[in-house]
């Protein structure tokens, strides 16, 4: 079974944060496993720490070195699929969501699958669905 990765925790890996040793340890836990995330965790990820950059919490070098150490993660990207709109939009309204984390919520429940994620309101979304959730909120 693939573990379904966002970017709030694809983001602690890289960044000292207050639940980046949380991240660390559960997917050291959890090495063996596949992991699994749709295409946008890229574009989000590179925004967050593009964010960080220009509220000067990391430099622009950093943030080229911690793009570079996630570009070594092994996760295998799913690519937008029209046909989940549909699903996206109903489980950003039914948990006030964002589009972008009803995709993950979809993509781990299509899949049957955990989602790891440091986002408290993904995470509520996620066990209210049934699903097993590694988060420091769960």
């Amino acid at each position: 079974m693939a573990l379904v990765i966002d970017s709030s925790f694809m983001v602690a890996l890289v960044v000292s944060e207050e639940h980046s040793a949380f991240a660390r340890a559960r997917l050291r836990d959890l090495a063996g496993e596949p992991r699994v995330a749709p295409a946008l965790v890229v574009w989000e990820t590179a925004n967050v720490l593009w964010r960080k950059t220009r509220r000067a919490e990391i430099s622009g070098a950093q943030r080229r070195e911690m793009l570079e150490a996630l570009q070594d993660f092994r996760t295998d990207l799913e690519p937008p699929a029209p046909e989940t709109t549909l699903a996206l939009s109903a489980f950003a309204d039914l948990h006030d969501l964002t589009a972008y984390d009803a995709a993950y919520l979809e993509m781990a429940l299509r899949l049957d699958s955990p989602l790891a994620t440091l986002d408290k309101r993904l995470t509520r979304a996620a066990l209210a669905e049934g699903l097993t959730v590694h988060s420091p909120f769960a």
